[in-house]
């Protein structure tokens, strides 16, 4: 179901923030925040507040190894197509 929610303009300015954030802390692209790969991960988590209610993410991130040893076997088992980014 997409639903288009009314954000504040705090919570707005906040998010775009947390995106200037996330490009200049960690090196990334600006066009990083408009990636769909990034988009699909966000709302996932969006979903799993919806069913969870409200969690520290960081607790079910599997992590870069375990994301390096997926990646891998996924290469193995279904070619270089993952499916989408």
């Amino acid at each position: 179901m997409h639903q288009t929610p009314h954000i504040s303009k705090p919570d707005a300015a906040a998010m775009k923030q947390k995106e200037v954030q996330f490009c200049v802390a960690g090196y990334h692209s600006f066009l990083s925040v408009e990636n769909s790969g990034l988009k699909n991960i966000l709302q996932t988590c969006v979903d799993f507040g919806a069913k969870y209610r409200k969690f520290y993410v960081g607790e079910i991130l599997a992590g870069r190894k375990a994301v390096a040893q997926e990646t891998e076997f996924g290469s193995i088992n279904q070619g270089p197509d993952l499916g989408p980014a």
